[in-house]
């Protein structure tokens, strides 16, 4: 791990300073950390001096302890460069800035929280279709669990978990209510009684995503691709309005024969310290039986948006 790294450099640069000289009183060593460099001065006779860095983006302080060398070899995870401008010793400390995985298989809990937009796109233009807003529908994904299997030198990684998917969809007709009618089929009709603000399909499934990830040193630029897994799929409306100047505000299952399992085709993208998704449902919206034969139009949740706490 990286601290252990920073232990055995103090310890290296601390025997190998026991060997040298005292340095002059024109000498200076810097030490530079992710791009920010500390200028050492020594005073009188002192050999070792305590430098500490604020490590911001993962929330730690890194503390060394140096003393001159003119020798300095590590392991191959951190390295120290020695260059001479103008007379003084200029020291350079590289370390991968993502926290060493010690184990073949790491897991963590709540990993990860992605909001963004939603929709729907359709095979066909044939049959009867309802299709939310893409400006006013969201999808909501939140990680339970997650393992990671380190296949190569922490950069290739297979990722696997457990997820909650919600589509919150709103629709330009806030008056117009979906069904199921009498003959089994999907249908909507405007509702002239109640008077709606809000009326909103809420979509959730439980999701076991399946990743393939490269991560490029110091993480500056990663790549997930795979596919998620849905099941146990449900469906509610959220009504919010009032009926004869009387206001009202409800939750209600339905059963619009929302499809129970869905497939989805997932790619992130991360650069720095932004990270970006997108997905794409394989399997249709709703199940086969909710239209006429020869009427399904193929309809597939789709979505993109932000990854917040990285892919």
């Amino acid at each position: 791990m990286k601290t252990i790294q920073f232990i055995i450099t103090t310890l290296l640069i601390a025997c190998s300073g026991l060997l040298a000289k005292a340095q002059s009183s024109s000498d200076s060593v810097k030490i530079t950390y992710k791009n920010k460099t500390v200028a050492v001065m020594p005073l009188g006779d002192e050999s070792t001096t305590t430098v500490k860095f604020k490590d911001s983006l993962n929330k730690k302080k890194i503390v060394v302890k140096v003393s001159y060398t003119d020798d300095i070899r590590l392991s191959d995870n951190t390295t120290i460069s020695k260059e001479d401008s103008s007379g003084k010793k200029v020291f350079h400390v590289k370390s991968n800035n993502k926290e060493e995985r010690s184990h073949f298989i790491e897991t963590s809990f709540l990993p990860s929280f992605d909001i963004g937009f939603a929709s729907t796109m359709n095979d066909n233009a044939g049959g009867v279709s309802f299709k939310p807003e893409l400006r006013k529908s969201a999808n909501i994904n939140i990680g339970i669990i997650r393992q990671d299997m380190n296949l190569y030198n922490n950069q290739v990684l297979l990722s696997y978990g457990l997820h909650i998917n919600n589509y919150y969809l709103k629709y330009s007709n806030k008056q117009q209510v979906q069904y199921i009618d009498n003959n089994g089929h999907l249908n909507a009709y405007n509702d002239s009684i109640n008077n709606y603000d809000k009326n909103r399909l809420d979509v959730r499934y439980l999701t076991v995503p399946v990743m393939l990830e490269f991560h490029g040193k110091n993480d500056k630029f990663s790549l997930a691709a795979g596919v998620e897994f849905g099941f146990n799929g449900r469906s509610k409306v959220v009504l919010k309005g009032d009926r004869n100047s009387l206001e009202f505000k409800q939750k209600n299952d339905t059963d619009i024969k929302i499809n129970d399992t869905q497939m989805n085709a997932v790619v992130r993208v991360g650069l720095d310290n932004i990270a970006l998704y997108a997905k794409y449902s394989l399997t249709d919206m709703f199940a086969n039986s909710a239209y006429a034969q020869g009427q399904n139009p193929g309809q597939h949740l789709f979505s993109f948006g932000v990854c917040l706490f990285g892919i």
